[in-house]
């Protein structure tokens, strides 16, 4: 709610639009008007805009292939403990908290460590 509440996104957008029409012109790829009565109303890229850049596929192969290596890790992890390396709860019952731990601290540090990027 905080999010909705509190982010302009026409402004936002005009924002951006304004940029990049300036980054264009700075590098001399298209004669873009210089201000926003000049532009008219544009509303941004389409979907056909977006599905016609290569780097879109990119980002979400990347994307997709993290997300798979991250399930697949937290997934395994514990089988891999509690199975291969015959790792047991010593009280006999339930889930021991250190198989439950190690995959809520590869999570965490993988999480702190992808904002420091």
């Amino acid at each position: 709610m905080f999010y909705v509440m509190t982010i302009k996104e026409p402004s936002l957008s005009t924002v951006a639009i304004e940029r990049e029409a300036a980054y264009k012109r700075a590098l001399g790829q298209v004669d873009v008007p210089k201000s926003k009565d000049d532009q008219g109303k544009t509303g941004g890229k389409s979907a056909g805009d977006w599905l016609s850049e290569a780097q879109f596929y990119i980002f979400g192969l990347v994307y997709m292939f993290a997300r798979i290596s991250l399930n697949t890790t937290a997934t395994m992890m514990p089988l891999y403990l509690s199975v291969v390396s015959k790792y047991e709860n010593p009280s006999g019952t339930g889930t021991a908290y250190a198989l439950a731990a190690v995959p809520l601290a590869s999570y965490i540090c993988s999480l702190i460590f992808s904002l420091t990027l």
